[in-house]
């Protein structure tokens, strides 16, 4: 799909066309009106109905849309796959017909992704440049929404030179921890990594991940909450964990050790859900065993420090 027919062209109304004028029963009276919405942190912004944010995270109930935000740096070369993958969850994860096509905003290359359900539809638009840059948007809305919804896409801006910034994005803040640095790679998770770039998880490296989780419905009791953190870890064969209370950190919960065989190496594994008013973060750390007594205070402290900004 070409930038122009992806855009769509406004009609301009010329003076003294003699055009009819709105009338509160007329359907151009009754269009939301949009305004401009620029995500904290995020790369994309667009025009929308007057717009509630979710609690610590780049999510938006917009009248009857939800508006998701997403943006990362990712290795140059892998943006592509990056999007595919993401289809590929939808694909697994909703129900109704999924379609895809390229698109192309400004000169950026994108994939567009819909999803027709009965009662639900979805918009999910992902763009990205060369060097690593990529953002994405996704709407989610009933079917008589359809048309809000493509005001909105017709709206997206996608300025690939913003820095990310997930201090805002997330609404979290923690104490600088030495030798691990916050990474501007993603808006969805705080990355720390001794190593200064983005290197998988679990790593030999000292390295960090902070997610948070919203909850449906009613706080997870105990093993609800265990289970979110051991999601966290999925994939990873590790010992019986060590389970304690966190003291002394600005957030309740609770912290978990063990450690674990990857790639012929073992590490030493902390875990730690902390509770918030609506949800949870959910923290995970790694480092070799062999520098445990160095790096493990300090993953400590840093799940004390954090907290909503």
């Amino acid at each position: 799909m070409t930038a122009r027919g992806w855009l769509g062209v406004a009609a301009l109304l010329v003076a003294g066309c003699g055009g009819p004028t709105a009338t509160p029963e007329s359907p151009e009276a009754a269009r939301p009106a949009l305004v401009e919405l620029a995500p904290p942190g995020s790369r994309l912004t667009v025009r929308a109905p007057a717009a509630e944010r979710i609690a610590h995270s780049l999510r938006y109930r917009a009248g009857p849309l939800e508006l998701r935000f997403a943006d990362a740096a990712v290795a140059p070369g892998a943006e592509r796959d990056v999007a595919e993958a993401y289809l590929a969850d939808l694909s697994a994860t909703v129900e109704g017909e999924v379609r895809h096509q390229p698109f192309s905003l400004a000169g950026h290359q994108g994939l567009q992704v819909t999803v027709r359900g009965e009662t639900t539809r979805v918009r999910a638009l992902t763009l990205w440049t060369e060097d690593g840059a990529i953002s994405r948007v996704t709407i989610v809305h009933p079917p008589d929404a359809a048309g809000l919804a493509e005001r909105v896409v017709e709206s997206l801006r996608f300025s690939p030179a913003r820095p990310l910034d997930p201090r805002a994005a997330l609404e979290l803040d923690a104490d600088p921890v030495p030798g691990l640095p916050l990474l501007r790679v993603s808006t969805e998770q705080l990355i720390f990594r001794e190593a200064g770039h983005a290197v998988t998880f679990p790593s030999p490296d000292a390295a960090v991940d902070v997610a948070y989780v919203a909850f449906d419905g009613e706080p997870p009791d105990e093993r609800g909450r265990g289970e979110l953190l051991g999601a966290r870890f999925r994939g990873i064969a590790m010992d019986a964990p060590q389970v304690a209370p966190v003291e002394g950190g600005r957030l309740p919960g609770f912290a978990m050790k063990t450690t674990a065989i990857v790639a012929g190496r073992e590490l030493a594994l902390l875990g730690a859900y902390l509770g918030l008013e609506e949800g949870a973060l959910l923290v995970r750390a790694s480092v070799d065993s062999a520098r445990t007594e160095t790096w493990m205070p300090r993953f400590a402290a840093l799940v004390r420090s954090l907290r909503p900004r």
